[in-house]
């Protein structure tokens, strides 16, 4: 259902990939020695009888069922087009502020549910529900639909998908799951307005310098071939848009390069290829606007394409 987010595969998410594997495999891991119903977050004995303080931090680090898992992972993947807005530095630094607010709201709220005497909410769920649905906020705000559609006549984007999915995911542990998701809400919220300028936060260099040397041999992925995977005009779009998100931070970097070296940006000299002209018409574009986008572009089909989606009538 969610295949047409964008090319297939992690290329240019390797956090998002480090999140879905090791999530999957700790989970098993815990599933396997019969611990990952113990793992879950709760005042009391745990932590405030027991001092079980890492719970704070293994509480994040798998699922409880398998369900949880199936549709915590695939949500996780669809997001990874944040990371490809963003950067892997700044989705890295959303990913532990988000996570470390949403386990602070977890604690809080249990308070207050001990203190209101709800018998029936002691404990949030073992899993990142929190990081979940703050990606969930933050795909909302930054990421357009591509495709509308009307149901019971009402106008709908693509984006209704993702909402019915994330509902599914809430529904996993009821009541318990809706503490860690409304706190992940919150967390969202407060990084959308940059409360305590959150969004300039980035994680220590070091760690990003250890990070990359340790992980990108096992988390690196390979560019998506030139053949789009869509079977739909509406998945082209999409697919078209992601690719084109997910390679111009490198060619932004050469521009600037070549504009610090007093370089002058290269005009290409022929003309648009006719299949690139197809391509983008069978979108739905005029020719005229097709023309413009591949000039404006050095004839690159997929940054013409997110120009004219960007620009749409």
């Amino acid at each position: 259902m969610l295949a047409g987010s964008g090319p297939s595969g992690f290329y240019n998410a390797p956090v998002t990939k480090a999140l879905v594997f090791s999530l999957g495999l700790n989970t098993l891991l815990a599933s396997f020695l019969d611990v990952r119903h113990k793992w879950h977050l709760q005042l009391w004995p745990q932590l405030l009888q027991h001092h079980q303080i890492y719970r704070l931090v293994t509480t994040n680090l798998f699922f409880s069922t398998t369900s949880e898992l199936l549709f915590g992972t695939c949500l996780l993947y669809h997001f990874r087009i944040l990371e490809r807005q963003w950067s892997s530095s700044k989705y890295a630094s959303f990913v532990f502020l988000t996570s470390a607010m949403s386990t602070a709201l977890n604690v809080a709220s249990l308070f207050l549910t001990r203190g209101l005497g709800f018998k029936s909410l002691r404990g949030v769920p073992a899993g990142p529900y929190g990081l979940v649905f703050a990606a969930l906020y933050a795909y909302g705000r930054s990421v357009p639909g591509t495709y509308k559609f009307k149901f019971a006549g009402k106008e709908w984007t693509d984006h209704v998908l993702v909402y019915a999915l994330s509902f599914q995911f809430l529904l996993a542990q009821l009541p318990t799951s809706v503490v860690g998701s409304v706190c992940g809400l919150v967390a969202g919220v407060l990084y959308d307005l940059n409360f305590l300028e959150m969004k300039t936060f980035r994680l220590p260099r070091f760690l990003q310098n250890l990070a990359h040397k340790a992980f990108t041999p096992l988390f690196a992925s390979s560019p998506p071939t030139g053949r789009l995977a869509g079977t739909t005009i509406e998945d082209q779009r999409r697919e078209l848009r992601d690719r084109y998100t997910a390679s111009m931070r490198g060619n932004a970097a050469a521009a600037a390069a070549a504009a610090g070296t007093g370089g002058i940006p290269v005009v290409p000299v022929d003309p648009p290829s006719p299949d690139a002209i197809a391509q983008l018409e069978n979108m739905g574009f005029s020719r005229p606007r097709v023309l413009q986008a591949l000039r404006s572009t050095n004839n690159h089909v997929p940054a013409a394409a997110a120009f004219l989606l960007d620009n749409r009538q």
